[in-house]
């Protein structure tokens, strides 16, 4: 598991991007968070 926290001004998808960088396994978040690039970025890692 593993968590980061960020000041309310930083974009979502940006910091999800980075933070995602290292994961393998499964990613749960909130649907609306997601774009296109950052799903197939996600989809090509086995993600």
């Amino acid at each position: 598991m593993s968590v980061k926290i960020t000041k309310g001004n930083k974009n979502d998808i940006y910091i999800a991007s980075v933070f995602s960088k290292d994961l393998s396994g499964k990613l749960f978040g909130d649907k609306s968070y997601i774009s296109k690039e950052l799903f197939h970025q996600l989809l090509s890692n086995g993600i």
